[in-house]
């Protein structure tokens, strides 16, 4: 037997149908109830027990944040196209800023630990090392 709830057995003006098809839906899903969209606010407009000016402003503002975050990026690319217009090591400056980002310990673990492997890889000259060399 099926126990998905068409629309055309709804009521979208009676709200406890709507209820009940969330609930079935969910129950379907195999989502747990409490995730069902509980009313909240004051607002007037409710479908299913979600106050649907609330959500719809939430969208909105997520979209508009999105577009800007986009923008962002955009302008974020131009700003390293044109450095590398102007002969700047890319790279070197994406790990300037990720440096910055840090704090002063953390970036001195970060640089010891590198220097570290480093050594221990023949990289570079042993720098804790006390010994004097072997002539």
């Amino acid at each position: 037997m099926n126990s998905r709830i068409t629309s055309s057995e709804i009521d979208t003006t009676n709200p406890e149908d709507l209820k009940e098809r969330f609930e079935a839906e969910a129950d379907r899903h195999g989502i747990p109830r409490r995730h069902v969209p509980a009313a909240m606010g004051d607002n007037k407009k409710r479908v299913g027990g979600v106050a649907v000016d609330q959500l719809r402003s939430i969208i909105d503002r997520v979209e508009r944040l999105e577009q800007e975050k986009a923008g962002l990026a955009a302008d974020i690319r131009d700003v390293f196209a044109e450095a590398k217009g102007r002969g700047w090591d890319i790279p070197a400056i994406r790990k300037i800023l990720k440096l910055r980002k840090m704090d002063a310990s953390e970036r001195e673990e970060a640089e010891t630990v590198l220097e570290v492997y480093l050594v221990a890889l023949g990289m570079q000259a042993d720098l804790f090392d006390d010994e004097e060399p072997a002539a």
